[in-house]
């Protein structure tokens, strides 16, 4: 019996993240929820785009295609499954998202949010060395200073979309933060995958860390 639900804020299933959650997870632990889930693409455009000025976060849709998505309308969206999936009885509710949300809360399941555990476990474990971070979009970046805010030192970034970049895209970006004093870098967005940290550690000579292989590695140990 699934204990342990996943939520995108894109469309479940999530295929090109489900093999890295499996390696540690048992695939009957897991059921599979999306806040998209149903809606056709221009429904997604119309009831989700960004407005101007709003933070953008970006994510999957069931068709492999990228969606770029306002945070508010997104942060809703997450309440109204979280109450949906408690209602299931679902023991734990793992986000598979590494974007702040501020108001997400739970009746009785355990929220795993990954921006509150990476940033945490990074900064206590960077100490003084220097951290870059991958992110989807350009707009992204200026947004990590304040999720970033306990490292010692101020993060270098760049951006690559794991959804529409390319090898040469990603490489670019790794290259980038390593040529700005990178010790290891961090790919904040659960949508990078096994395929981008290959390409990543094959060019650079420094620790790649994925987002969700991360996460999975954690939320795994709750597997009763």
């Amino acid at each position: 019996m699934a204990t342990i639900a996943t939520l995108t804020i894109g469309q479940a299933p999530r295929v090109d993240i489900i093999p890295v959650l499996e390696k540690f997870i048992p695939t009957d632990a897991m059921a599979h929820f999306g806040v998209l889930d149903g809606l056709t693409d221009a429904e997604v455009a119309r009831d989700y785009a960004p407005a101007a000025g709003e933070k953008v976060l970006v994510s999957r849709l069931k068709s492999g295609m990228e969606a770029r998505l306002g945070d508010s309308k997104i942060e809703a969206g997450l309440l109204r499954k979280i109450k949906a999936i408690e209602e299931q009885g679902f023991a734990v509710i793992m986000l598979l998202c590494t974007g702040e949300f501020h108001s997400l809360k739970t009746k009785h399941a355990m929220l795993i949010e990954p921006d509150r555990v990476i940033p945490a476990a990074l900064s206590s474990i960077m100490g003084d060395k220097q951290l870059g971070i991958l992110v989807p979009a350009e707009e992204q970046i200026k947004e990590q200073l304040s999720k970033w805010h306990a490292l010692s030192k101020t993060p270098v970034c760049a951006a690559a979309s794991p959804y529409s970049g390319t090898e040469q895209d990603v490489i670019k970006a790794g290259l980038a933060v390593k040529s700005m004093g990178a010790d290891a870098i961090i790919l904040d967005c659960m949508g990078y995958n096994m395929q981008h940290l290959n390409w990543l550690t094959a060019a650079l000579d420094i620790p790649v860390i994925l987002s969700n292989r991360f996460m999975a590695a954690i939320v795994g140990q709750f597997v009763k």
